[in-house]
């Protein structure tokens, strides 16, 4: 499950996306506006963090992690 939470005060505001497998790595772009979740399952989610809305990126043939 990827969660918002607010800064810094800790609140929850809402659930983003709800997964069957764990979730990797998570990365806001610049503008804090779309969230790109990377799990076990070779599939990149980029999510609307105000609609809470994924679209699922696939074609990977290995897990996704980011770079060392």
């Amino acid at each position: 499950m990827v969660s918002l939470f607010n800064y810094p005060a800790g609140e929850f505001q809402k659930i983003l996306l709800r997964l069957t497998v764990p979730v990797r790595h998570v990365c806001f772009d610049k503008s804090g506006r779309n969230l790109a979740v990377a799990a076990d399952d070779n599939v990149i989610r980029l999510v609307n963090v105000a609609l809470a809305q994924a679209v699922m990126v696939r074609g990977h043939t290995d897990s996704v992690r980011p770079l060392p």
